[in-house]
This record gives C-alpha cells, sequence and structure tokens, in this order.
C-alpha cells in the first residue's frame, strides 16, 4: 500500500495476499493497521489512472484475491481503523472479523456510485454477508459515508476508542475470538462464512468486463481526474 491516505496499489495487494498464503498452520490473529490518520482510502488512483483495460482489469482480479484471502484467513484477523476505511479500504476491513475506530473525524463507507461507477462482485458479497436490506441498498444506492457514531451504529465498525488506544484494543479483540481455541474458531468462521466465500470462490470475469465498460467510461474518467486533483473531496461528504 502507499500514495495518499495509505491507498491499495498493486504492490500493497500483493503482499496482503502473500502474507495470509505464507501464514500455512500459524494459529495466531493478525491485526491490520496502519499510523495514524488513515486506515486506508481505496484504489491508488494516481496508479490506476494511467492503467489500461488489460492491466485494469489484473489490477481488479488482484484486488479480488487479496479481499478473499482476508476473508479465508482462518484465525481471527481484526481491523485497527486509526481513521478513515473508504472504498476498498472499508472492504478491506469488512473482510475481517471485527473493526475498532478511531473517534475522531473518521470517515468509513464505500462510495464507488459517486465516481459513476457499480460495484464488482467481491465486494457486493461482503457488503451482502454484513448488511440487510434496506440498509444494503442505502449503501449500495448512496454512496454514504458514516462518521464514527454512524458507523457503529450501521455496523460498519464494532468498537470505538480514542486513537492511542486503537491497536491495543484490536489485539484485546484478536485475543478474545481465539480464546477458545483455533480449530473452534476456524471452524465457526468457515461455516459462517461458506456462502459469501463460496460466491467470491470464482473471479467471476464476465462481471469484471461490465466493471470495466464503466470504469473506461468518459464520466467516471472525468470523476476519477477530479477526485485526485481534490475537487471531490469523498472523505469530507
Amino acid at each position: 500500500m502507499g500514495g495518499r491516505g495509505h491507498c491499495l496499489n498493486r504492490r500493497g495487494l500483493a503482499e496482503i495476499r502473500d502474507f495470509f498464503a505464507s501464514r500455512g498452520s500459524d494459529p495466531r490473529p493478525v491485526v491490520l493497521s496502519h499510523e495514524p490518520g488513515s486506515f486506508c482510502t481505496g484504489l491508488d488512483l494516481d496508479e490506476v489512472q494511467g492503467l489500461d483495460r488489460d492491466s485494469m482489469g489484473a489490477f481488479m482480479e488482484q484486488f479480488h484475491h487479496a479481499l478473499r484471502a482476508v476473508l479465508t484467513c482462518p484465525v481471527p484477523v481484526v481491523a485497527a481503523l486509526s481513521g478513515h476505511a473508504l472504498a476498498g479500504g472499508a472492504l478491506l476491513a469488512l473482510a475481517a472479523d471485527a473493526r475498532v475506530l478511531a473517534t475522531g473525524r473518521a470517515r468509513v463507507g464505500v462510495h464507488g456510485v459517486q465516481l459513476g461507477i457499480a460495484y464488482p462482485q467481491v465486494a457486493i458479497e461482503l457488503l451482502r454477508y454484513h448488511f440487510a436490506r434496506p440498509r444494503l441498498e442505502a449503501i449500495l444506492f448512496t454512496g454514504r459515508l458514516c462518521n464514527d457514531r454512524q458507523a457503529l451504529r450501521w455496523g460498519w465498525v464494532d468498537e470505538l476508542v480514542e486513537v492511542e488506544s486503537v491497536e491495543e484494543v484490536a489485539r484485546r479483540w484478536a485475543l478474545r475470538l481465539a480464546s477458545h481455541g483455533p480449530q473452534v474458531f476456524a471452524e465457526n468462521k468457515l461455516r459462517s462464512r461458506a456462502v459469501c466465500s463460496e460466491r467470491t470462490e470464482v473471479y467471476d470475469r464476465e462481471d469484471a468486463e461490465r466493471w470495466l465498460d464503466q470504469w473506461f467510461s468518459p464520466s467516471t474518467r472525468d470523476r476519477v481526474r477530479r477526485a485526485r486533483t481534490g475537487q471531490i473531496d469523498f472523505a469530507g461528504g
């Protein structure tokens, strides 16, 4: 990851996937975190703006597999959100088993609709796993970003704490989730996420092509350009 707001680039996505793939039978829980200020503000628009269609398709496939690596990890994964968790960053947090958010000015949510695009397959399934209708549709149709209290009320996060305590509290969550033994947790997680896991197991290339059509449309390209130059401030919305 890198760039403004700790965003998702190709290198960061590969690191996420490789980290979880390399764990093997390691029973220790995982805390996903970043330095205070922002957890992750989504895709690195500076990087993806220059990608052609084939490269962008490969990027989104990489994104899909990184989220699934977190979603299907057999040990507890807790996201320590020290700041904004937006778009792909919010989805990365949803793929974890619990989320601790810093109180203050942080915003949480997915706002792809504000760029003129629908959501890819893996995003829809993660949102469907966490949210019931009509909240799911409110998220999908409006792209609304929540402040800290709203994020807790809507179910984006599980606890609010002061920013200096985010990682410590996230570690407590991880240890508590693991307290009944790795096998018990792994079996419960496997069963509870079976439908979401099954629906995202295969990268849907037809769905990806439809998403790419939207991404490369003139209107979306213009909105991405304006977002990159600060003319659209999603986090402040």
